[in-house]
């Protein structure tokens, strides 16, 4: 059999077994040992009357529904609040990512810009070094840009960057950087990369350019020609 020593742990069993008091001598919670060293909290109510003790304990069933029902709403606030946190979070870092990325682009034509070139020719040129691959770096120049400017106005010399640094990004690996270092001046940095591979990227992309020179000259002269002028020769 279980001993009142066994079953109940809240009250303290020493103090109710010490009290002379006839009639109820507790009344409230009663914390209960159940099967597996579990714990069943209860209300009820101990008496003494002779020599016995005589223990009423049971649920408040509206306490314990209004209490699961208070707990339910608790744990849904918790998990919207944990929800909200994290699409909070998830939001920062996005928007923490865009802000880097603005601070290393150049606006107008979309490559890296000077900053990003530094911080990429450091890692490169670490990497290099560590694990004694070739690294290869390109500095392109658009030839004629300012006559560009000069003649067809400063719209059209920015469609000649824009197109530059589409083109870069296009021809370029994964692991390419392309930089702008200002005015029509462009970086690029090949990492593991041997000389006669840059050079052979290099030709590639002044071919696509000069295709893309030839197309803005016929577009350009035939609106020269419609005004009565002619644009420089190459």
């Amino acid at each position: 059999p279980v001993s009142l020593w066994q079953l109940l742990s809240r009250p303290d069993v020493s103090e109710l077994l010490a009290s002379t008091t006839r009639g109820c001598i507790y009344n409230g919670l009663l914390s209960i040992n159940g099967a597996g060293d579990s714990m069943v909290t209860l209300t009820g109510s101990l008496h003494r009357s002779a020599d016995r003790l005589c223990l009423w304990a049971g649920f408040d069933m509206n306490e314990f529904e209004t209490l699961s029902t208070s707990l339910l709403a608790l744990n849904d606030e918790v998990n919207d609040a944990y929800r909200a946190l994290a699409n909070s979070k998830h939001a920062l870092e996005l928007r923490e990512a865009d802000i880097l990325k603005l601070s290393l682009t150049d606006a107008l034509t979309g490559v890296g810009n000077r900053r990003m070139l530094n911080e990429a020719l450091l890692k490169e040129v670490e990497r290099a070094a560590r694990y004694g691959d070739p690294l290869s770096l390109l500095i392109l120049d658009i030839d004629h840009f300012k006559r560009v400017n000069d003649t067809w106005g400063h719209e059209s010399g920015d469609r000649v960057l824009k197109e530059t640094g589409a083109t870069l990004l296009r021809l370029l690996r994964p692991s390419d950087t392309a930089t702008r270092m200002g005015g029509e001046e462009f970086v690029v940095l090949l990492p593991a990369t041997a000389l006669d591979d840059a050079m052979c990227y290099a030709e590639r992309f002044r071919g696509v350019m000069v295709e893309f020179d030839s197309s803005m000259r016929c577009a350009s002269s035939g609106r020269g020609r419609s005004r009565g002028s002619r644009p420089p020769a190459a």
